[in-house]
């Protein structure tokens, strides 16, 4: 995977309105088995961590890290969001801004989005790829 291969991301529509109410903590495991292209299938895994600091903000913290067979478990990095709901109350349509700084590696091998879809096999040495920075901002509204 070449640096910055991830940095390009598409747009995309969301109809899901995510704030999680006031005071409310939500954690979650998101465990997912990947076949490769090339080279040997791997788990990949995230923990996430959503706090609704206020009814229309909620912030959160990602740290995800996968698995190779062959190899040992790998740290992949952190990924920072916050989901703030422009209308205070009940719309036909309740518009969200979102934004999020992924703080990965090129080990990084969670695909957030859709299973499927994401980020690629890992070629090349896994000490290399750790050391690789992959950073992005994500802002979408």
């Amino acid at each position: 995977m070449e640096p910055g291969s991830q940095a390009q991301m598409n747009p995309y529509f969301s109809a899901i309105n995510y704030n999680l109410p006031k005071d409310t903590l939500m954690l979650m495991l998101l465990p997912d088995f990947q076949i490769a292209r090339t080279g040997p299938n791997f788990l990949t895994g995230m923990i996430m961590d959503e706090y609704g600091v206020t009814d229309r903000l909620t912030v959160g913290v990602m740290a995800e890290g996968e698995k190779i067979n062959g190899l040992p478990a790998t740290y992949g990095g952190l990924r920072f969001n916050a989901y703030f709901r422009v209308f205070p109350d009940d719309h036909f349509l309740n518009f969200t801004l979102y934004g999020e700084f992924e703080d990965l590696n090129a080990a990084a091998l969670y695909k957030m989005e859709i299973a499927g879809f994401g980020g690629e096999d890992l070629e090349g040495s896994l000490r290399e790829a750790q050391r690789t920075p992959l950073r992005t901002f994500e802002p979408n509204h």
